[in-house]
């Protein structure tokens, strides 16, 4: 069940770890251990990717892509 919900956002989670790693570098790299750098990647990922999603939701992003895709189908 957790895999399944971290799975839907994998995507994202790997965008926004990846824009992580190279903006703050020495805030991510200065905890102690190996396991709490990636807890707190996959925190800040999960986070984010969660609100990209409802922010996708409430501009109805789905519709405005499915609009556009047809807009370039007639052409």
């Amino acid at each position: 069940m957790a895999l399944r919900f971290v799975g839907k956002y994998a995507t994202i989670m790997y965008l926004t770890h990846t824009l992580f790693q190279q903006l703050i570098p020495n805030i991510i790299y200065s905890l102690p251990s190996s396991i709490l750098v990636f807890m707190l990647f996959l925190a800040i990922s999960l986070g984010v990717a969660v609100l990209i999603e409802w922010m996708q939701r409430l501009v109805k992003y789905d519709k405005l892509q499915i609009a556009i895709v047809k807009k370039v189908e007639k052409w």
